[in-house]
């Protein structure tokens, strides 16, 4: 529930900063927004009841979004709605550049010649 209204504020926060901006025109913002996350909202539908194999799920999915199939075709059960924070990667990464970067830096002072 936090992701959920998290992701709505900031897509709200998106909107009106993108109008304040005056980017873009009103309706260019509103219908972009509406598209997307009614795309985003049928796409999860169609997953849903496609990996709880309720009828009429194939139909359903070519009628409302034909690359459907192609996106979800080694999908045969529900994905559990499970999320973490990405820092470990992160910080491994960021470790891992870190030392790179300083064993190059001995290298070259190695093999700087002498003053």
């Amino acid at each position: 529930k936090f992701i959920q209204t998290l992701s709505w504020s900031l897509n709200f926060f998106g909107t009106f900063f993108i109008l304040a901006a005056h980017e873009h025109y009103t309706i260019d913002v509103i219908v972009a927004f509406y598209i997307t996350s009614r795309t985003f909202a049928y796409y999860h539908v169609l997953a849903n009841s496609l990996a709880h194999k309720q009828t009429n799920s194939q139909e359903l999915t070519w009628s409302w979004f034909p690359l459907f199939s192609y996106f979800e075709e080694n999908v045969d059960c529900k994905l559990m709605n499970e999320y973490e924070w990405p820092w470990r990667p992160i910080i491994d990464f960021t470790v891992r550049k870190y030392r790179q970067i300083t064993r190059l830096r001995a290298e070259r002072a190695r093999n700087l010649p002498p003053q």
